[in-house]
């Protein structure tokens, strides 16, 4: 059967097959169906005798519109600043818009949510919404994920976990602090929407961490996802499994010969030698010893490396990485620890 493009709403009319009709079944039986179950009666008819699911209302955007009442029982996972409540069921996750000065709901109390489908970036959830807290339970737990679960979508908006190594702490002025973390190989991006301090940023570089928070995304006009991160709101989201060495320049430099033995660990490690040159797209430094070669790409906070001046004797600690051309030291920090003549 051939996949045609849904009709979103009269204003969101879409010639591109959007993501997630496979998982309706890529039939537009399937989605009727799926529709008389989620929405029993028309417009402006009384919340429907059969319940609604979570999957069903965030995948309701396969459905034409209009879209009739929600009427979902499902767990609440967290809440979002601004007052998004998230929720998972037996069949998937959604969210909902509360009114203001509603019921506050917290992690584990189970919820009926009658409502509207709201047209969400992803997927979809509820708005003009009643909730109804049905009891209280402990906190859900977080599912674990790999950097591929995040850029399929699959885990939008449920509660995740995740560990790797934290690697460089950025702040972006539309987005605020993002923390990059090096996971199966993958490196993933961490919203932290609780403010850090610089102490805090500096204890999670090289640490062994495990982040806790919501799979999120930016996504284009077809929901697809196109800048995958995690999202945490609330300050125990980043734990520190292990701890980094307390000063990483008291180590051994690995030799630039073995750099290749080092990528496999994720953690940092230490280079020496002497600047030839300064230069590369990130002002970074070329760096020699012997008859090899490395390119040291600074830390954002880094300012040391434009003092540097070829000639003078470098210690680097960063995290080795490797693009289609070399192996290269990368959010590296470096120090001069003397000249050649």
């Amino acid at each position: 059967m051939s996949r045609r493009p849904i009709q979103k709403s009269a204003s969101k009319a879409s010639s591109t097959t959007l993501p997630g009709f496979a998982r309706c079944g890529g039939s537009h039986l399937f989605c009727a169906m799926a529709g008389a179950l989620l929405f029993a009666g028309g417009a402006g008819a009384e919340p429907p005798a059969t319940r609604s699911t979570a999957r069903q209302v965030a995948e309701s955007y396969l459905l034409p519109v209009p879209r009739p009442p929600v009427d979902l029982e499902a767990v609440v996972t967290g809440t979002f600043p601004g007052g998004t409540v998230l929720l998972r069921d037996e069949t998937g996750v959604t969210f909902v818009r509360p009114p203001d000065g509603g019921e506050p709901v917290r992690a584990g109390d189970r919820v009926r949510v009658r409502g509207v489908v709201y047209d969400g970036a992803c997927i979809n959830g509820i708005h003009e919404a009643t909730l109804e807290n049905i009891s209280s339970g402990a906190p859900p737990v977080p599912r674990p994920i790999h950097p591929a679960d995040l850029a399929s979508g699959e885990r939008h908006h449920d509660l995740v976990t995740l560990s790797g190594i934290g690697r460089v702490l950025r702040h972006e002025p539309r987005v605020g602090p993002v923390l990059l973390v090096r996971a199966d190989g993958a490196t993933v991006e961490v919203r932290c929407e609780p403010p850090l301090s610089s102490a805090e940023a500096a204890r999670l570089v090289d640490a062994e961490l495990e982040i806790t928070g919501f799979g999120a995304g930016e996504a284009n006009a077809a929901r697809q996802i196109v800048r995958p991160f995690v999202r945490v709101v609330t300050a125990d989201g980043i734990r520190v499994v292990a701890a980094p060495p307390a000063d990483p320049f008291a180590a051994d430099a690995v030799p630039l010969d073995r750099l290749d033995r080092s990528l496999r660990s994720g953690h940092r490690i230490k280079v020496a030698g002497v600047a030839a040159a300064r230069g590369g797209t990130a002002g970074g430094v070329f760096i020699e010893a012997g008859d090899r070669g490395l390119f040291v790409e600074p830390a954002e906070n880094d300012a040391a490396i434009g003092r540097i001046k070829p000639g003078d004797r470098v210690a680097a600690v960063g995290f080795p990485a490797a693009d289609a051309a070399a192996i290269y030291l990368a959010a590296a920090t470096v120090r001069v620890v003397g000249h050649d003549p």
